[in-house]
């Protein structure tokens, strides 16, 4: 069970199962992986959007020193 753990399994059965207990593991992988990739695309689509603003910020204090932000 620790192994498990740690190597973060998106499910796992302990035999003997049965084909409700396979599904339900089986569309539980599937959501998990899902929200990973959605999380994963999300955390990319911010770090480009700060990285935008950082530098529309290094502009407007390069284009108007006399105003600073």
């Amino acid at each position: 069970m620790l192994i498990a753990k740690i190597t973060e399994p998106f499910g796992y059965l302990i035999k003997p199962f049965n084909d409700k207990e396979l599904n339900t593991v089986i569309e539980m992988a599937l959501y998990k992986h899902k929200m990973e990739t959605k999380q994963e695309k999300l955390i990319t689509d911010l770090q480009n959007a700060l990285s935008e603003v950082k530098t529309l910020h290094g502009l407007l204090i390069f284009q108007c020193p006399l105003f600073p932000l």
